[in-house]
């Protein structure tokens, strides 16, 4: 009984290897196909739908870019030129109505400004008058450049609160408009792009 049992066991196991050898060229077939499917093209979408998808991509993209820079572009709207020269005036009897706890109406307690912007500071008061690095006595006047973009909080003597507020940011140009929009809307374009392609893959091989 033990050598019979042993004989089936061994027949059983040289059918399930001669059963297995047939099947590899079968897989080997199915191999090659899929690989001929995807060379041809049937499981990919033709190539002109996929360069239409890209560019339809790149121009959502990049309109959203302009939507999402021309909102921010709006708010530094007063960035929008070239440097120039800014008076601020102390008029006559500003020490007074600081001394006062008054504000000069012709000096606001903040301004914004552009790199390579010039503030020119004309004391027509009867007192000295000091704004951050600059002395101005009185009748006189001085000049301060500004070349690095960055908040400042001066040292004012005529403001009640005894400072004064400088925001200096970069000129907003052209260029600068330009390239916010492509820096932010070409990145987008391009995962837009990637989903578009990657997705319909997906639903096909469901």
């Amino acid at each position: 009984m033990s050598h019979l049992h042993l004989r089936a066991v061994s027949n059983l196991l040289f059918g399930e290897i001669l059963l297995f050898t047939r099947r590899l060229p079968r897989r080997r077939r199915e191999k090659a196909a899929a690989r001929n499917d995807i060379i041809k093209g049937n499981l990919m979408p033709p190539i002109k739908i996929i360069v239409k998808r890209v560019i339809i991509s790149m121009l959502i993209g990049l309109l959203f870019g302009v939507a999402l820079n021309e909102v921010t572009f709006y708010f530094l709207r007063e960035t929008a030129r070239a440097p120039k020269v800014i008076e601020i005036i102390i008029p006559d009897g500003t020490a007074e109505k600081v001394a006062r706890g008054e504000a000069p109406p012709s000096i606001p307690d903040s301004m914004t400004f552009v790199v390579g912007d010039t503030i020119m500071v004309k004391n027509n008061d009867t007192a000295d008058h000091e704004l951050g690095p600059l002395w101005i006595p009185a009748g006189s006047s001085a000049r301060l450049p500004l070349d690095a973009a960055a908040s400042y909080a001066y040292s004012c003597t005529f403001q009640p609160n005894q400072t004064f507020g400088l925001d200096v940011y970069e000129p907003l140009t052209t260029w600068t408009r330009l390239y916010g929009i492509f820096f932010s809307g070409v990145p987008l374009g391009i995962m837009i792009a990637l989903y578009a392609l990657v997705v319909p893959g997906k639903k096909k091989e469901i």
